[in-house]
């Protein structure tokens, strides 16, 4: 090898081990650097985010609101009706409607059923029960004025969710701050939550706000029984016997009763429904809203007609799958089935 080809030879050594390599190393680091930072900010943005609660308060869940019937009827059998909205955002936060144990009360003196155990209820009813019966109690021991008393509700939301030391621990005042330390004192596990008092106030501050229905928007489908013989919401079936969601209201009354239209709009179907329904008639009010009226006997419109608020549109029955004459009655709210009680005018909920 000549004296030239050595001195090539030795500068492309020396710029690949002066330069090449450095410029590698230096390359491979600043990589691993982004890949961490950028985890680190994925991570620290998880963390910022709990912490600060940027969270979206919208309408309660589906399964929440499908509860509210029983929530309102058991709040109001222990004379704390105007809780109601608070016991629905505690099972908002709690386990938003999911499971059996819904108000997550089976660690509660009142179950006196099941284990005593967060979740351990199988039965949704009781579950409601339950927490409802924790809830009174605890507005008595907190000392609530009424359902405006702010500060001392976020001690009560905060105390169900913890347990009843953590009021004499607040001292009257709830903060995120002093609900990490009383877990830290007691040694609670990372499945307890610093936030729920904020986030069960947050969810009430929008429903309450925005409102969850629009009143007076529409009428009860029958003139003279508002008595209701299945509400909204889950029940067992009483055709198939499975536990379900029932997702409209049932009004009793005698077969031939007129049914109404509930308000204006134009019929989108009437005739036989093979999901059930029997003799049924849907309209639609506008964009958002349409009513089914379902088991009837005989109806009195077609597909396309124009109907006005209270015209007569079908008759009272029990076709499909009932066990006797009523007027089933759905409101759906962008295809969504809600609570037809929380739109009627008047909104008398008798049985």
């Amino acid at each position: 090898m000549g004296k030239n080809s050595k001195k090539k030879k030795g500068l492309k050594h020396k710029i690949y081990t002066k330069i090449v390599l450095p410029a590698i190393g230096l390359t491979c680091i600043v990589f691993i650097v982004i890949i961490v930072g950028t985890i680190s900010i994925i991570a620290g943005g998880n963390s910022a985010a709990k912490s600060s609660e940027e969270l979206t308060y919208d309408t309660l869940s589906e399964q929440v609101e499908a509860y509210r019937y029983r929530v309102q009827q058991a709040a109001r059998d222990e004379g704390i009706e105007e809780y109601t909205n608070h016991l629905l955002c505690i099972m908002q936060v709690s386990t938003q409607g999911i499971g059996t144990d819904v108000m997550n009360a089976g660690e509660f003196d009142s179950n006196l059923q099941y284990p005593k155990e967060r979740g351990m209820i199988s039965d949704p009813q009781y579950s409601i029960v339950c927490g409802i019966q924790e809830f009174k109690t605890l507005l008595s021991l907190v000392g609530v004025k009424d359902a405006n008393d702010t500060q001392h509700l976020l001690v009560v939301y905060q105390t169900y969710h913890l347990n009843r030391r953590y009021i004499s621990f607040s001292g009257g005042i709830y903060t995120p701050e002093n609900a990490q330390t009383f877990l830290d004192s007691f040694s609670f596990g990372d499945q307890f939550n610093v936030y729920f008092a904020q986030q069960v106030n947050a969810y009430l501050t929008k429903i309450t706000e925005g409102g969850s229905a629009e009143n007076n928007l529409f009428i009860y489908p029958l003139q003279n029984y508002h008595s209701i013989s299945s509400p909204f919401g889950y029940r067992d079936s009483p055709t198939m016997g499975n536990y379900e969601l029932h997702s409209g209201t049932d009004f009793p009354a005698p077969k031939n009763t007129p049914v109404l239209a509930s308000a204006d709009g134009i019929v989108e179907a009437a005739g036989w429904s093979t999901a059930g329904y029997g003799n049924r008639v849907m309209i639609r009010h506008n964009v958002t809203y349409v009513t089914l009226y379902a088991h009837n006997t005989s109806l009195a419109v077609s597909v396309g007609q124009h109907v006005k608020q209270g015209d007569v549109i079908a008759y009272v029955g029990s076709t499909g799958n009932s066990t006797g004459n009523h007027c089933h009655f759905e409101i759906r709210v962008n295809g969504k089935c809600v609570d037809p009680m929380l739109y009627l005018e008047g909104n008398s909920q008798e049985e």
